[in-house]
């Protein structure tokens, strides 16, 4: 599965994006036609902050994707 990350920055003034000054990182997987989610921790003061948190998601997310793809189903019983 492949994700997309975005950082953009947000301030309650002035042009771009209006919240809570800081960086605000989210995700959204490519191949499904979803909103983006945000990264709980945004804003962020700094931007090496934000990418370090996207860094970190990704690893959380290839690790659960690994994960359910190689679960086993576990025993079966047939009638």
């Amino acid at each position: 599965m492949a994700f997309s990350f975005v950082i953009s920055y947000e301030s309650p003034s002035g042009p771009g994006f209006h919240g809570h000054t800081g960086y605000v990182a989210s995700w959204r997987p490519i191949h499904q036609n979803r909103g983006a989610i945000r990264i709980g921790g945004s804003p962020f003061k700094t931007l090496a902050d934000a990418e370090e948190a996207c860094k970190a998601m990704l690893g959380h997310l290839t690790t659960t994707a690994a994960s359910s793809v190689f679960r086993s189903p576990g025993p079966r019983q047939f009638s």
